[in-house]
């Protein structure tokens, strides 16, 4: 007695199965994607006429006193402003991540006073 071996088909073809299964690993991808926390960089650009230091000086005193540890990056350039540009101005950016704000210290609760017990008399 012979027994022939058929493939059931499910009524997917092989494309839509792939896709399904993209599918179901995607979603969850995504989702954590989309909860992953924010890392995220700030600047801040600066002017001077008198120098290039001048300028990057400036830019990093925007920076608050916290975040000076965390700069990144800084790049200046030389601007040339007045009649065809005969006027050197410095412009510079400092970019630095920003510290985490801390959590606010929960609240202290005192207990209530308690009123003092005299003592019993016999």
């Amino acid at each position: 007695m012979t027994t022939s071996h058929r493939r059931v088909s499910r009524g997917h073809s092989t494309s839509q199965q792939c896709f399904q299964r993209l599918l179901w690993l995607g979603l969850p991808l995504s989702l954590l994607w989309l909860t992953a926390p924010e890392a995220r960089a700030e600047s801040r650009t600066a002017e001077s006429i008198w120098s290039q230091s001048d300028a990057q000086q400036r830019a990093t005193s925007q920076v608050p006193l916290a975040d000076r540890a965390n700069i990144s990056d800084t790049r200046c350039q030389e601007v040339g402003v007045g009649r065809m540009g005969s006027l050197p101005r410095f412009r510079c950016t400092v970019w630095f991540t920003p510290t985490p704000a801390a959590k606010p210290a929960a609240p202290v609760t005192q207990a209530a006073p308690v009123a003092p017990v005299a003592p019993a008399t016999p």
